[in-house]
């Protein structure tokens, strides 16, 4: 059932201690909704590119509507790279990969790109 897959992903998670823990962070996500800003990560290799940083990040405070933008906008571009890159014989870039680089092409500034990471 949802326990025991919960249950065994978090069992996995503890074994791999490199990989980064989704379940906690989006407890954490939700959690801290109303605070100003979000503790910061890391810059280990196990933390996504685009949720890296050593200070202090900034919470935006989006609005469901603008977040749903968003998530659109970057489904919508990865979907052309994607094809894109297919249609040259090359591998779909992952998701986490993505979204750094549409942070950055978007963004530019790394505080920037983390505070929308986040």
């Amino acid at each position: 059932g949802i326990m025991t897959t919960q249950r065994d992903s978090r069992k996995n998670m503890k074994k791999d201690k490199e990989a980064f823990n989704w379940v906690q962070f989006l407890e954490q996500l939700a959690m801290v909704n109303s605070q100003s800003s979000f503790v910061p990560l890391g810059e280990h290799k196990s933390i996504p590119e685009f949720l890296r940083t050593t200070t202090k990040v900034r919470n935006r405070n989006m609005t469901k509507r603008d977040l749903d933008k968003l998530v659109k906008n970057i489904w919508a571009e990865k979907s052309k790279v994607d094809s894109e890159r297919i249609r040259k014989g090359l591998l779909a870039i992952d998701m986490s990969g993505f979204i750094y680089i549409f942070f950055q092409k978007e963004y530019g500034v790394a505080s920037m790109v983390a505070e929308m990471g986040y």
